[in-house]
């Protein structure tokens, strides 16, 4: 066993030699011959740590609290490996090792990235419903093909710690994103080093060095989303492997207390996975694994491992760490469709899906990732780059075909669109042709307006304000706009409910102040006698959202919280004044009273792959007499401001629960389509008598 230890440990760790790897890189600068650098195992063992930190949890969370700072370990040991790896490219000018590096960078990055795309998009098609929740899934994989999903996802504002990235299938392509993205600058900051490396060799180290400072200035003070995903705000953390190489080749290279560096490095690194936060991450929660990433290279690349770094040539943490990159892509997708299907909350799931990622990644490694990196050397470079680029546009095209038929592909019931999901464009809807309806949407006080006009011979205007609580309600809309000669004026901004009675507008999230105003401003601007302002809203405590159930006796306690009916007193005395300025002038305000909510979201328990979730165990129906009670303090507050203010409420309750219990689905179908959202068949249950209240 020991003759066996010592073979492999010399087989695999060569000594470094920084007076050796300054003639290797003079010989690559000046001539087109190839030199690898030597296999560091010790990389590959760091490798599987930060894999499997990460692996743990995206598992579950209490797995290790901080284990998404693995991908923070990665980034060190990307910038490190690729300053390595531009040692055997051939440097005569700057288009041939710019070639030569990107068809390096296509041959490891693309084989396994695409198909694990392709597979991944198939799959999300058949088995996950459309939703808010997967709203930008098919995006997010659509910008991943060409390496920027990363911003796709800042764009959104789908932080990495919010429910909808946890339910995306290619949230985990931020990380790759920003890697590619540091391929396009890096290699030019790298080259300036290798041809100016003898006359000034402080220049390279010196244009890193400032460049990894200003980035990580400015990932100190940039909001949350953006520092998280975007390469400015990262590139201090590639740069940090990078410029650690850059000085060990230089001959500044700390070469003592090799035992000491990695020991320090490897408490850093266990700190920044056990006590990282992402309410602080990646300034300062990603110091500990980039600095502590950075001594353990520094260490293991010494002349001689240290003893205590002895362990990190296991050939089991070796095997992992060579196919970290193939579990890094699959283990992700598995997770998110065990969660959109079976559910990931029992330990028979996750075994099975760390089986399944274990299976997947292997063969990716053996089949795919292997051949193409030791593959294609007869190639041109440049010929290599253009299929790498020829291989993504393809893979672009499928997933956008993909996403344009996913509901003719859709294995779910929710591929009946119509009867599932509110559509402004809806089929039932019946335009008198002597008004025709003109149709339109807009950017409005950075939300949104949907319009329907009719060109100057509506008889009144149907305003509505809400959050997705009055898109909901966008396939009735649609029909009184066509039926009614009614123009309609939805606005809309997501988490912002005016006049949603819960607490003063002063409380409400500082983005919805500026759309409030605007809003106001406008229905001022253009009510006249006989309008309507229609006001949808949840105002009750849900039990559920699209992606997780809360504790049943949390939510009620809060409806009779004493707080709470404070608040709802002080919301309603701050609505007074405005509403009543609009009834003054002839306007009619229709509060929605609440509707039925459920415990169950309908969209993702209806399929035989998804109904055993366990998001679904507490059905579709709910006790009739128990609604009435629990919505009872929303009823008082609404009755309450009747007594200040004439206006008017609109009860759909009855309509939509006729008797007991309550159903978000009746024989098959679906009133609902989660917990407190209509389906598109739930608009038309109300049509009657919506139309009935504006008469």
């Amino acid at each position: 066993m020991t003759s066996y230890r010592s073979a492999f440990v010399e087989r695999r760790i060569q000594p470094y030699n920084s007076a050796r790897l300054l003639n290797v890189m003079s010989a690559v600068t000046n001539s087109p011959s190839r030199v690898s650098a030597p296999y560091i195992a010790p990389i590959d063992s760091l490798r599987a740590i930060a894999v499997l930190a990460v692996m743990a949890y995206h598992l579950h969370p209490r797995y290790l609290p901080g284990g998404f700072a693995g991908v923070d370990v990665f980034l060190v040991i990307s910038g490190y490996v690729i300053s390595r790896s531009m040692l055997a490219l051939d440097a005569r000018n700057l288009f041939v090792f710019a070639t030569g590096f990107y068809a390096r960078r296509a041959r490891r990055i693309l084989p396994a990235l695409l198909p694990c795309l392709l597979v991944t998009s198939i799959l999300v098609v058949l088995f996950v419903p459309n939703s808010w929740l997967s709203r930008t899934t098919y995006g997010t994989a659509v910008y991943a093909v060409w390496g920027f999903s990363n911003y796709y996802l800042s764009h959104f504002g789908d932080q990495y710690f919010d429910p909808r990235a946890e339910f995306n299938a290619f949230t985990h392509t931020w990380s790759l994103g920003v890697e590619e993205q540091f391929y396009w600058l890096y290699p030019f900051l790298f080259y300036v080093w290798l041809r100016t490396r003898v006359r000034v060799p402080w220049l390279g180290p010196m244009l890193l060095l400032s460049a990894l400072a200003v980035s990580f200035v400015y990932c100190a003070r940039s909001p949350a989303t953006t520092a998280y995903y975007s390469l400015p705000s990262r590139f201090w953390e590639l740069a940090c492997g990078g410029l650690l190489y850059q000085t060990q080749a230089t001959g500044w290279r700390v070469s003592g207390f090799p035992g000491a560096q990695f020991a320090m490095g490897m408490v850093a690194v266990i700190l920044g996975l056990i006590f990282s936060r992402g309410n602080a991450f990646p300034f300062p929660w990603a110091l500990p694994a980039t600095i502590g990433s950075a001594l353990i290279i520094s260490s293991v690349t010494q002349e001689r491992i240290p003893s205590v770094a002895r362990w990190m040539n296991s050939p089991v943490l070796i095997w992992i760490g060579k196919r970290s990159y193939s579990l890094y892509l699959w283990h992700w997708p598995a997770y998110v469709l065990f969660r959109w299907t079976v559910g990931l909350d029992y330990w028979l799931e996750r075994g099975l899906a760390l089986g399944l990622i274990l299976a997947l990644s292997d063969l990716s490694f053996r089949w795919i990732e292997t051949p193409f990196r030791r593959g294609f050397r007869a190639l041109y470079p440049s010929a290599v780059v253009a299929c790498g680029v020829a291989a993504m546009f393809v893979g672009w095209q499928t997933i956008r075909i993909l996403d344009a038929h996913r509901q003719r592909i859709s294995l779910s019931v929710t591929r009946d669109f119509e009867r599932w999901y509110p559509r402004w464009d809806a089929a039932d809807a019946r335009s008198d042709p002597t008004c025709p309806t003109t149709r339109s949407h807009e950017v409005f006080g950075g939300g949104s307006l949907l319009k329907a006009v009719h060109n100057g011979c509506a008889r009144r205007t149907l305003f509505v304000s809400g959050n997705s609580h009055a898109l909901a309600y966008i396939t009735l809309l649609a029909r009184v706009a066509d039926s009614r000669q009614t123009d309609v004026r939805i606005y809309f901004l997501e988490d912002c409910a005016l006049f949603g009675l819960k607490h003063p507008e002063s409380l409400d999230r500082p983005k919805c102040w500026s759309f409030y105003r605007m809003v106001k401003e406008d229905i001022a601007t253009r009510a006249r006698v006989g309008d309507v302002l229609f006001l949808p809203s949840l105002r009750l405590e849900r039990f559920v959202d699209q992606s997780a159930r809360f504790p049943e006796g949390q939510v009620r306690a809060k409806m009779t919280n004493q707080d709470e009916e404070r608040l709802r007193s002080l919301a309603v005395a701050d609505a007074v004044p405005t509403l009543k300025a609009l009834t003054d002038r002839g306007v009619r305000v229709i509060f929605e009273a609440p509707k039925p909510i459920f415990r169950a979201p309908p969209f993702r328990c209806s399929d035989w792959f998804n109904r055993m979730n366990p998001i679904c165990s507490a059905g579709f129906a709910m006790s009739r007499a128990d609604l009435i009670t629990y919505r009872q303090p929303v009823m008082q507050q609404l009755a309450q401001l009747q007594r200040l203010v004439p206006v008017e409420i609109w009860d759909p309750f009855d309509a939509l629960c006729p008797g007991e219990p309550c159903r978000a689905v009746e024989n098959g179908v679906p009133l609902f389509l989660d917990g407190d959202h209509l389906s598109g068949a739930g608009n038309q249950r109300l049509s009657t008598s919506f139309l009935s209240a504006l008469r």
